[in-house]
């Protein structure tokens, strides 16, 4: 018998794991297979080859992807034909406030954005100066600059008059060259890196925002399950969806309500040619 497990990490296939099964006779509770490894067959699917499988014993099987995935990733469960799936599945969702709040933490670590400490400690410093200080500054900085007296300047300022045009010209054109000041494309060019790492910055807490959002209406567990088909007697499919709050679950059984709607998860079975829950998952939709 080949035992498939599908893993995602954020509803996104993930490759290069390393997962382990446990099998387990459910009838006597012994452990049958213990933590072997599986093989990895691409876009997320790893499976494993169980050769000693019976029609006449039920199996408890349990696929974990590794410390690479975290929460309701990490696990993938199946069973044979009298196995309780719904059971198996509704631990998916029992995650605590501890793991949501760690989950924030390391996402905000990730990011490595400031404080608000960090900022207070940069900003301090601007406002740390005294009258005397600037006082002082502004004396040195009229005895470098040296400016011309009277005299100076009403000699300097009667020659203008008899300046030229192309003359005044002339020296204006040295003077912007000798001050070489940036042009409005060289502007353009330098703020728009600054404005790009800034929209890159929004775009980040936007999806932080977003992966808060989803975690916090999983924690909530005010969930929808509607949409669900069939084949034969065989569940192969259901759409989930997330709420922020109770009250909005009972207006969504119509199936069209989406006030107070988080995140819609498709949930997909697969089965064998003889009927037996071959694989289970979940995957975000929107």
């Amino acid at each position: 018998m080949l035992i498939s497990a599908f893993f995602t990490q954020t509803g996104v296939p993930t490759e290069g794991l390393s997962p382990t099964i446990r099998i387990r006779d459910l009838t006597t509770g012994s452990a049958l297979i213990t933590d072997a490894a599986m093989t990895e067959k691409g876009d997320g699917w790893y499976a494993y080859a169980y050769g000693a499988y019976s029609v006449n014993t039920e199996y408890g099987i349990r696929c974990d992807a590794g410390s690479e995935l975290n929460g309701y990733d990490r696990y993938a469960f199946a069973g044979n034909e009298d196995f309780d799936v719904p059971s198996a599945v509704a631990g998916l969702n029992n995650v605590s406030g501890a793991d949501v709040n760690a989950q924030c933490d390391t996402a905000i670590a990730d990011a490595g954005l400031a404080t608000y400490a960090d900022m207070v400690s940069s900003f301090s410093g601007l406002n740390d100066i005294a009258p005397a200080m600037v006082t002082n500054a502004t004396e040195t900085a009229l005895a470098l600059y040296d400016g011309p007296t009277h005299g100076e300047m009403v000699s300097s300022i009667s020659g203008l008059n008899n300046l030229s045009s192309a003359e005044a010209n002339a020296a204006c054109d040295l003077a912007f060259t000798d001050y070489n000041p940036p042009t409005q494309a060289e502007m353009v060019s330098s703020f728009s890196g600054i404005m790009t790492a800034v929209d890159s910055v929004a775009t980040y807490v936007d999806n932080i925002n977003s992966f808060m959002a989803r975690i916090a209406g999983l924690n909530k567990e005010n969930m929808m399950t509607d949409q669900v088909r069939f084949t034969g007697s065989n569940m192969t499919q259901a759409r989930v969806r997330c709420f922020s709050s109770s009250a909005f679950v009972p207006a969504a059984i119509d199936g069209s309500e989406t006030a107070g709607l988080i995140a819609t998860y498709i949930s997909t079975a697969s089965y064998t040619a003889g009927d037996n829950l071959a694989g289970f998952w979940m995957e975000y939709q929107a």
